[in-house]
């Protein structure tokens, strides 16, 4: 009797015993869980906040237009070339010469005339045929060439034959160029970009017309630049040059100084219902 009250005994300390293990098991489930879910909390609350980007719908046309309008002011540049045997030779001779030449422009007297030295060279001149006739004998130099060039600017375009003639008269060899252009071309940028605007409107009209769609305003506004595009006469060669000494006084036209302006225009646009 005894033996089986102590088995019964055991018994009921063992079962209490896996009672706790099972209670106590269940605990630290259940407290894993909550602090899993704490967990997911607090990375919830510092997640970002999703971001919603809404699509824009535009519209980008492009204007360009040209203003015209006659020269009032041009500049011609006039020169001497010379020849010596010496550099110093050569570069007394161009010197003496382009003095001349200054000298009989300002004789002129005309209001507001500018001169400036535009280019000065000297360089020697070789003997290529003995070069050609003896082939790996380097060119000997036979002389030097000097150069001196005045470029003049007159404000009045219809001076430009008399400083011409004048320059050639005191012993210019050489007209490498005639440009005409306007001393202020403010009113022609203006109108040449107010008319580059316009244009673009008209192509976004035709634009929104043709495709179903709505202008709803601007949304951004970019001017491409403007640009004055000079007048330029020819050079005189030696043939012209020849042609002017039988004829001087022969008037030069001034032609048209062109401003070119462009602007680009982006249009805020919506989809009318039904048009896709």
């Amino acid at each position: 009797m005894q033996t089986i009250l102590s088995a019964l005994l055991g018994l009921g300390m063992l079962l209490g015993s896996a009672g706790g293990l099972v209670q106590e098991g269940a605990q630290t489930q259940e407290t894993r869980q909550m602090q899993h879910d704490d967990d997911g909390e607090r990375a919830a609350r510092h997640q970002p906040a999703p971001i919603h980007i809404e699509a824009r719908s535009i519209l980008r046309v492009r204007g360009e237009a040209t203003a015209s309008a006659t020269p009032d002011r041009a500049t011609v540049s006039v020169g001497v070339v010379a020849e010596g045997r010496t550099a110093a030779e050569a570069q007394r001779g161009v010197n003496t010469q382009i003095e001349r030449v200054v000298r009989a422009l300002r004789d002129l007297n005309i209001d507001h005339m500018v001169l400036q030295t535009q280019s000065v060279s000297l360089s020697p001149r070789y003997d290529h045929d003995a070069a050609r006739r003896n082939p790996g004998t380097p060119p000997r130099i036979i002389g030097y060439r000097a150069s001196n060039t005045v470029q003049v600017r007159v404000d009045d375009v219809g001076l430009v034959g008399r400083v011409i003639d004048a320059a050639m008269e005191g012993g210019a060899n050489t007209i490498s160029g005639i440009s005409f252009q306007l001393k202020d071309d403010t009113e022609q940028r203006a109108k040449a970009l107010a008319d580059a605007a316009d244009r673009a409107r008209e192509k976004a009209r035709v634009l929104a017309r043709a495709t179903g769609v709505r202008i709803t305003g601007i949304a951004e506004i970019a001017e491409e630049g403007t640009q004055a595009i000079p007048f330029q006469a020819r050079g005189f060669g030696p043939e012209m040059m020849a042609a002017r000494a039988m004829d001087p006084g022969a008037q030069i036209e001034a032609g048209e100084i062109e401003v070119r302006a462009a602007v680009t225009i982006t249009y805020r646009v919506s989809v009318e219902d039904g048009a896709f």
